[in-house]
C-alpha cells in the first residue's frame, strides 16, 4: 500500500539553506510573506498560513529560493512515524543493553513485550 500522507491544515515546512537557516531570518521572511513563524521543527521553520492557502504559501517561498533550500506541507503522520521510531529506538536499546537475559527472565520479557506492542502500534499508523 503507498504512503499517504495526512497534511496539518494551515502549517508549511520551511527549510532553509544552510547561511540562513536561524530564527531571525525565519521570522522575517514569514512576516514579508504574511504569514506567522510558528518556531523551529527539526532543523526547519514552521509556517502558520490560513487554512486553504498553504499551496499559495509554497508558491510564494519558491520565489525567495535563495533563501530556502525547500518548503512542504506538514505531514501529521510522518510526524506520528517519527515519534513511534523514537519510542522504538529507546525500547531497542533498553532491551539491548538489559542484563543478562538468563539472569532476570522476566525483565526482559516484560521490556521485550514492550518493544513488540510499541512495534505493532507503529505498523498500523503507516
Amino acid at each position: 500500500m503507498p504512503y499517504r500522507p495526512d497534511y496539518g491544515p494551515g502549517q508549511v515546512i520551511v527549510h532553509f539553506r544552510e547561511n540562513y537557516a536561524n530564527d531571525r531570518v525565519a521570522q522575517c521572511l514569514a512576516r514579508d510573506l504574511g504569514y506567522e513563524c510558528a518556531g523551529e521543527y527539526c532543523g526547519a521553520y514552521v509556517f502558520n498560513v490560513p487554512v486553504g492557502q498553504e499551496d499559495e504559501c509554497l508558491r510564494r517561498i519558491k520565489k525567495r529560493s535563495l533563501l530556502v533550500e525547500m518548503a512542504e506541507r506538514r505531514d501529521s503522520k510522518f510526524d506520528s512515524c517519527a515519534e513511534a521510531c523514537d519510542r522504538l529506538e529507546a525500547l531497542v536499546n533498553e532491551v539491548a543493553s538489559s542484563d543478562n537475559p538468563e539472569r532476570r527472565p522476566k525483565k526482559w520479557k516484560k521490556s521485550l513485550d514492550k518493544l513488540i506492542a510499541e512495534a505493532k502500534k507503529a505498523r498500523k499508523l503507516i
